[in-house]
């Protein structure tokens, strides 16, 4: 009986104090009404630390080949106009982004 007492002493204590903290820490959680900043801006480019076929390779097929570039990075293509090859090609190729790695199909 008189730990049955103890109990149920403790239990309106134990809300009390629940409710308090819940209402002390909850103007504390995150600004909603600025965005956050994002960090300095990078300005370093992607350097590519993969390529296939490597440069000076031989017996590339001509037709349906493909190019793999692996960067450091996570790039993005914004459009296939943005994709500039040397020498210029009559039909645009297409391209997959696959991790870190550009895959340009010709």
């Amino acid at each position: 009986m008189h730990i049955n007492r103890k109990i149920k002493g403790i239990i309106p204590l134990t809300m009390t104090v629940a409710a308090t903290c819940a209402l002390i820490f909850s103007h504390s959680c995150a600004n909603t009404t600025t965005p956050p900043s994002g960090g300095p801006k990078d300005t370093i480019p992607p350097v590519i630390t993969k390529l296939f076929p490597l440069p000076g390779d031989t017996m590339v097929p001509v037709h349906k080949t493909r190019l793999e570039m692996t960067f450091d990075e996570f790039v993005v293509v914004k459009d296939q106009q943005s994709l500039f090859l040397s020498p210029p090609l009559d039909k645009t190729p297409k391209y997959r982004m696959r991790g870190k790695t550009l895959v340009v199909y010709f």
